[in-house]
């Protein structure tokens, strides 16, 4: 079986939340829902219902009496295990990155920054109010995708300081096209449309066509830009690592 490609898996995740966004939200403890069960107090078990409760209803809906509702205890009972609400981000955001696959040594260091790029991208797609969480939030695994990334970085013979820029870009680059690729997910086939075929009875008669042609490329699959766009940031990474520019 051949794998996924990057626009597949990112097809098949938006696919997956607008299914559940029409299906509803899960039932909360008051619905006596699945939630409502009540789960052994633990950081860990506080944290796995905050990713819950975060993935359904977005970080708006993070607070320490929803969290304690979906626990099944009072909200009080938290602060034994996580001092504040921002702890609880915190924690969350770091099994979001946990779930990234870290690529290890490699002595190609295209294809290991390439496929931490990808999955990092994947993961993002599946907790998008995660990509909004400033970079300074997280921890140990955090920790560990920033590390790994100046570690492919400077194995291929990248300065210090070309190495902080570069991961900088590539992050960028990342959470750039998981904002463009959820602004872009299907929503109302007809209504897309109607919308497309009124902008473009517009741009034929200012001769916009350079852009004519390209709303019709949006209304057919392209696939995913994600590895073009990573292919060229490589692209120019490697001529600068060829070229032994000092900046």
């Amino acid at each position: 079986m051949q794998p996924y490609t990057v626009w597949q898996v990112t097809r098949l995740v938006l696919h997956r939340k607008f299914v559940k966004m029409r299906e509803g939200r899960q039932m909360t403890k008051s619905d006596g829902g699945p939630d409502a069960a009540r789960r052994p107090l633990s950081r860990d078990s506080i944290l796995a219902a905050a990713l819950e409760l975060v993935d359904a209803d977005g970080l708006e809906a993070l607070t320490m009496r929803a969290l304690g509702a979906r626990l099944g205890v009072e909200a009080m009972s938290i602060y034994h295990h996580l001092p504040s609400k921002q702890a609880v981000i915190d924690g969350i955001v770091d099994l979001v990155w946990a779930e990234v696959t870290l690529t290890g040594d490699s002595r190609d260091w295209r294809t290991a920054v390439r496929r931490t790029a990808r999955s990092a991208f994947t993961t993002l797609l599946h907790h998008p109010w995660a990509n909004r969480i400033r970079a300074t939030s997280g921890g140990p695994a955090r920790m560990a995708y920033i590390d790994a990334s100046l570690g492919h970085l400077r194995s291929a013979g990248f300065t210090p300081e070309q190495a902080f820029h570069a991961h900088h870009v590539l992050e960028a680059y990342i959470q750039g096209y998981v904002i463009q690729a959820l602004d872009f997910a299907p929503t109302d086939a007809a209504t897309e449309r109607e919308q497309r075929d009124a902008a473009l009875a517009y741009l034929e008669q200012v001769g916009h066509t350079h852009l004519i042609e390209h709303v019709n490329l949006h209304a057919s699959d392209q696939g995913s830009g994600f590895d073009f766009g990573l292919m060229l940031l490589l692209d120019g990474l490697d001529g600068r690592l060829e070229r032994r520019d000092p900046q």
